[in-house]
């Protein structure tokens, strides 16, 4: 299959959306970050970037959990498991927070 870059403002992060042109290609947005299955070469998940937002870096944390990506317009994006960090607020209510709940934060 070959891949061809192109411009969307789509917000769909479904792989399943992007058709195939006339040339046996799939069209897909520019700048994007597309995660393979290693066995089938299957997209199976998108994260896109905003126009301008080329990708000048890529770099995953000591446990994989967070992809950290610099940009050439000089951001610096985290992208995250939201279900993975509310286990962590849990295990730190679970840890020292429970006596106090948020109330010292809040003022």
């Amino acid at each position: 299959m070959n891949l061809k870059s192109a411009k969307s403002a789509s917000g769909d992060d479904n792989a399943e959306s992007y058709k195939m042109n006339e040339g046996n290609r799939l069209e897909i947005p520019s700048p994007s970050i597309y995660f393979l299955d290693l066995h089938t070469l299957k997209v199976f998940h998108t994260l896109k970037l905003g126009e301008g937002q080329d990708i000048t870096a890529l770099a995953l944390d000591k446990d994989n959990t967070n992809l950290l990506v610099s940009t050439a317009d000089r951001q610096l994006t985290i992208f995250t498991d939201p279900a993975l960090s509310l286990k962590v607020v849990d295990h730190m209510l679970k840890r020292g927070w429970e006596v106090d709940g948020l109330s010292p934060l809040i003022k």
